[in-house]
């Protein structure tokens, strides 16, 4: 069971690169209805709506005990105690990764994900390839960012894109 999934999400990354990441440029287009869901495992954990003017910051942590984390916006700050602000934490520079080792156990894994209006991007994580974070922005639904060693997707869903 585990070498499929494995082999799945193998696939689904080779896809991604082939396809090359995309970046979305917002100006002059339309929203039309999108969600982002963050799936570990197969395991959805938390879905949401993308707006064009909204933006936050969700973190996905696998604590050393097994325990998976959603952590959102100021959660991330309060649940690690950090004495930043929450664009301070978009900054992974400035990210104190002992505090986390020290809060979620030696062996967490993570990954840290900046939602800017429907532009979803996995912008540092703790795997040995980073794969996650070099697919770069996707914003239409189809499009996925997987990280292997995490067994973790971000995908967005929904009746398409931007239009131009």
């Amino acid at each position: 069971m585990k070498q499929g999934i494995i082999l799945g999400s193998f696939i689904i990354v080779l896809s991604v690169l082939a396809l090359g990441s995309f970046n979305a440029n917002i100006s002059n287009k339309e929203y039309t209805d999108l969600a982002f869901s963050v799936k570990v495992d197969g395991q959805e954990l938390v879905k949401g709506a993308l707006t064009p003017t909204k933006s936050k910051i969700v973190w996905y942590v696998q604590e050393e005990n097994g325990s998976n984390l959603i952590l959102e916006d100021r959660e991330i700050i309060d649940y690690y105690g950090f004495s930043m602000t929450l664009e301070e934490v978009k900054n992974p520079s400035l990210v104190d990764y002992e505090l986390i080792k020290k809060v979620s156990g030696k062996q967490a894994k993570f990954n840290m994900i900046n939602i800017d209006g429907n532009n979803v991007s996995v912008y540092e994580a703790n795997c040995g390839d980073k794969t996650c974070v070099k697919t770069g922005v996707i914003s239409k639904a189809g499009q996925n960012i997987t990280c292997v060693p995490h067994k973790f997707v971000v995908q967005i869903s929904g009746s398409g894109g931007f239009d131009a």
